[in-house]
């Protein structure tokens, strides 16, 4: 655990460096971006150690916080979430290095860097935290030093909102996991992770309380509100940290939770299958309906998250049902598939930010063509894409696949329940497949394919030397990853088992084809619009697509307009409506601050009496 230690200390340490330092971009990123690199390098070894032996690591120390106690342990399972953090971490800072360099000389890249490398060491926290108030500390933590990257273009007024809602909902699961922790420790006498159970009735409130807290900050729907507008917000290398790693803080929460807890009950399988099932067709659904690549891509990361919960659910399913071949198959799978899509979701989204880069938008309708610009970017878009469609032989395949296993494992020796779960399951993966393929065409096609829509593209550029090497490198990850799956899966041996209480020639170019016309042109091809409008159509009902169509009179108009919209109907009518409402609130109290001194000791003297009231009734 030292060396854990050290790594930690190392990456803060330099992201408060970078700061203090006051120095030109160069300097600012040698600080902070070889800190994160140096100190998750460090933080690697102990995190492979354990899951590789299958040992535990302890470490604590005093703490004067009330309840509080600094102690910590790496365990497989939260090594298997401290390699993801690590690991994508590393590479986010190599790109991050030359993503943010062409900033340098317009603003002071230190605070970026100090709160990238915060919210490495805080991820970190969390996962090999054993104390609830440490745990709490570590997460509120992580939402702040997340919260403040995506606010980094805090100029812009979408960027405000972004913001603002996540900070609205990272705050408002959080507000779950504390009556979680309230629970936990009445039954315990304390906050030790250690001392932690909550038998019979209780258990399915803990559970439940769980889901949503931990959901939230997983990006399942209904509690995805945040994601879709904060992963966009953020600069590239953050959304792919953000997307790959931070997200999955909400997966090992719900998993580390049910270790707490007795035998898992016949509803929370149901339930997590349910949820998955939900998250991942409507966020490959959403996902075909936006214009912003990275919006699209934020929204196929709440298909994965709902993937990875299928997964989870299918494992507690089969332990609550005696059907260990599901129970390991499920739980493997889920783990397998949280590793995978950190690669490639994390290649997606760098991706994305090359191609913002090179050309100043991230709007699809924009783009078109790039794959003659940039061809090694629109090779690695392409090799990521496939991987998160889950074609095989890429890891995404497989990690599916064992997902797909423990479905079909349920459905043939299972008892009616399961077997009816694992059908479903089998049903909702295959169409969530089939919506991820055509999203991946579309995004692929629009953007790199095709000619060019407007100017922006006649400039398009490789993009420098640290963001490829970190694509480069996760697509080589992606590459072992997958060569080398059954070795993986064996790691993944230990935290299953706790979880389920078991066991080229000559080479021609030419132009696309033009359909026989002479003089093709970009108005000529598909838009991203048309591309998901049959989808969107068939699914009208879901997405509520709105179109409009601009004509004018003659046989041969010169002039067409026609748009495709999508909105997040869950964001629009429900999440949109409780903000406003809570906005209008907000506003009615500016009153107070009209008032005198004495009506403010009057309110506090108040608060005082009704805390006072209310410990003596829990006393």
């Amino acid at each position: 655990m030292e060396l854990f230690l050290l790594a930690l200390a190392v990456i803060f340490g330099g992201g408060a460096l970078a700061l203090l330092s006051g120095g030109g971009a160069r300097l600012t990123a040698a600080l902070g971006a070889g800190g994160a690199i140096a100190g998750c390098a460090l933080g690697l070894i102990p995190a492979v150690s354990s899951l590789v032996r299958g040992e535990r690591y302890e470490w604590s120390a005093p703490w004067s916080a009330p309840y509080g106690s600094l102690s910590l342990a790496i365990d497989p399972l939260s090594a298997v979430f401290l390699i993801i953090v690590f690991g994508l971490s590393l590479t986010a800072a190599v790109y991050g290095a030359g993503y943010l360099a062409h900033l340098g000389g317009a603003r002071r890249l230190g605070s970026p860097w100090f709160f990238f490398n915060t919210l490495v060491v805080s991820m970190a926290a969390v996962t090999v935290a054993q104390n609830a108030v440490l745990f709490l500390v570590a997460w509120e933590t992580m939402s702040l030093a997340s919260f403040f990257l995506v606010m980094f273009d805090h100029a812009d007024e979408e960027t405000r909102t972004a913001g603002f809602v996540y900070l609205a909902a990272t705050h408002l699961g959080a507000a779950f996991l504390f009556a979680m922790f309230v629970i936990l420790a009445q039954g315990a006498g304390s906050l030790e992770f250690r001392d932690f159970s909550a038998p019979g009735a209780l258990a399915g409130v803990v559970f439940a309380l769980a889901v949503v807290g931990f959901g939230s900050k997983a990006g399942l729907v209904p509690f995805h509100v945040w994601l879709p507008v904060a992963h966009p917000a953020a600069p590239s290398h953050v959304s792919a940290l953000m997307s790959g790693a931070m997200i999955k803080m909400g997966v090992y929460g719900l998993l580390r939770t049910m270790t707490f807890l007795e035998y898992p009950q016949l509803w929370w399988g149901l339930a997590l299958i349910g949820l998955g099932a939900l998250s991942a067709v409507c966020g490959a659904l959403w996902a075909l309906g936006q214009d912003d690549l990275k919006k699209a891509l934020a929204y196929s990361t709440v298909e994965n998250a709902g993937i990875i919960t299928m997964g989870i659910g299918l494992g507690a399913l089969g332990a609550s049902q005696d059907a260990p071949a599901v129970a390991a198959l499920g739980f493997g799978g889920a783990l397998f598939h949280a590793f995978n899509h950190a690669l490639f979701k994390g290649l997606l989204f760098m991706n994305a930010g090359a191609v913002a880069h090179a050309t100043g938008t991230r709007r699809m309708s924009l783009l078109g063509g790039l794959m003659k610009k940039t061809p090694l970017t629109g090779s690695l878009f392409i090799f990521g894409g496939a991987a998160i469609c889950g074609l095989p032989p890429l890891n995404g395949f497989i990690s599916e696949f064992l997902i797909y296993l423990a479905a079909f494992a349920g459905a043939v020796d299972g008892g009616p329940v399961t077997a009816g779960a694992g059908l479903a399951v089998i049903v909702f993966m295959a169409v969530t497949g089939t919506l991820a393929a055509a999203g991946v065409a579309r995004a692929g096609g629009a953007v790199f394919l095709g000619a060019a829509r407007s100017a922006a593209v006649e400039k398009a550029h490789e993009p420098g030397p640290s963001m490829l090497a970190a694509m480069l490198a996760l697509a080589v990850m992606m590459t072992l990853a997958a060569a080398l799956a059954p070795a993986v899966a064996g790691l993944l041996t230990a935290p299953v088992v706790e979880l389920a209480a078991s066991d080229p020639a000559a080479v021609e170019e030419s132009v696309t084809w033009d359909c026989g016309y002479a003089a093709p042109s970009a108005r000529m091809q598909y838009t991203p619009s048309s591309f998901a409008q049959p989808v969107s159509d068939f699914f009208h009902i879901i997405l509520r697509p709105r179109a409009a169509l601009a004509m004018e009179d003659g046989l041969f108009p010169k002039r067409t307009v026609f748009s495709h919209e999508t909105d997040d109907p869950v964001e629009s009518e429900f999440y949109r409506r409780l903000f406003a409402a809570a906005a209008r609130g907000i506003g009615k109290l500016q009153a107070f601050r009209a008032a005198r001194a004495n009506v403010y000791i009057f309110y506090t003297a108040g608060a005082l009496l009704a805390l006072l009231v209310w410990g003596l009734i829990l006393s």
